[in-house]
């Protein structure tokens, strides 16, 4: 009963119907939560995709009757990534041989965006919006950056030491987006969103990593917005 209630608010229902008679008209200003799910190409080369959750907080207000400001804040998890790097160092001597060596593998990030976006529609009652934007991103790892390192002396003839080495500075920690997407108002409460964001930058230091391989936070997203 609780649920029909409130599914009922949200699309703007009574439990018998159409809560009034006049036409649908899009708020003027507000905000509200997100939740969605986002498809993101972690590997453009192999066209290879991983999948994650994405929820947040959005604000909006109208510029007109026909375009609208809004500014997001979510967070996104993007599992996946197959990104390895191997450091070694071999010393040869009379007596023996020193060894050190360092592994490091990327297997997912979680990012901290905020899109900017402006929508347009054709007017107040419009139930469709198209919108572009840029989206800022904050990137961090999701686990402890440094790697599996080890290192043998044999008569006092050291290796490199790789043990000052770590993931989180072979990670770009700063992103930038664009966005295109449309948007399709149930009710005054609640809409669906789906868009396609494109990164600008390598997320991974091609010389920690050796590679020319980029990493793009790129990715297609679609989620549930109820407004208050």
């Amino acid at each position: 009963m609780f649920l029909s209630i409130l599914f009922s608010s949200l699309l703007g229902l009574s439990p018998g119907g159409p809560s009034d008679s006049i036409p649908f008209s899009q708020p003027v200003s507000g905000g509200g939560m997100l939740l969605g799910a986002q498809v993101s190409l972690i590997d453009p080369q192999a066209f290879k995709l991983g999948f994650g959750p994405a929820v947040g907080y959005y604000r909006f207000r109208d510029i007109n009757d026909r375009l609208t400001f809004q500014i997001e804040f979510q967070a996104k998890l993007v599992s996946g990534y197959h990104i390895s790097a191997l450091f070694e160092d071999n010393v040869v001597n009379p007596a023996g041989l020193s060894v050190s060596n360092a592994s490091f593998n990327l297997r997912s990030l979680l990012f901290f965006e905020m899109p900017v976006l402006l929508k347009f529609r054709q007017n107040r009652t419009a139930r469709h919006q198209y919108f572009a934007g840029f989206r800022p991103s904050m990137n961090a790892l999701t686990s402890y950056p440094g790697g599996n390192t080890s290192i043998s002396v044999s008569n006092n003839a050291f290796p490199s030491d790789f043990s000052q080495l770590s993931l989180r500075d072979a990670v770009r920690p700063f992103d930038l987006g664009i966005i295109a997407g449309w948007s399709y108002a149930f009710s005054r409460r609640l809409s669906f969103d789906v868009r396609y964001t494109q990164g600008l930058f390598d997320l991974t230091a091609d010389n920690f990593f050796k590679s020319n391989a980029n990493t793009f936070n790129t990715d297609l997203q679609v989620s549930l917005r109820a407004s208050f």
